[in-house]
């Protein structure tokens, strides 16, 4: 151990600042493991698909059951909308309950 060096850490500057080298370990810190990871892309997948629906439908327009029950009870719905929904009520009302198809004799 005579010829040891001690050997002294300085900060040399790297031209980014030290809060962004923080925040990208911060962002970087969910991707590390399995678990947090799924939840932070399941987080991200939910929040971009309510941002793109309603940036595509308009502001007015129920994202999910939820937003559409709450406007239905309020009256906010378009009346467009409910006669969608009445259109689509109808055709599984005949669909499933009111079969054209006649049911096939097997001979049994």
């Amino acid at each position: 151990m005579e010829n040891s060096k001690n050997v002294v850490m300085s900060s040399k500057p790297t031209g980014t600042a030290k809060w962004k080298i923080k925040l990208h370990e911060i962002l970087r810190y969910p991707m590390r493991r399995t678990g947090p990871a799924i939840v932070a892309s399941t987080l991200l997948y939910v929040a971009m698909y309510n941002i793109g629906v309603r940036w595509w439908k308009g502001e007015n327009h129920p994202i999910n059951r939820f937003m559409w029950r709450i406007q239905e009870q309020n009256g906010n719905i378009d009346p467009v909308l409910l006669a969608k929904k009445e259109a689509v009520l109808s055709y599984q009302e005949d669909r499933f309950y009111h079969p054209r198809d006649t049911v096939p004799d097997l001979g049994v």
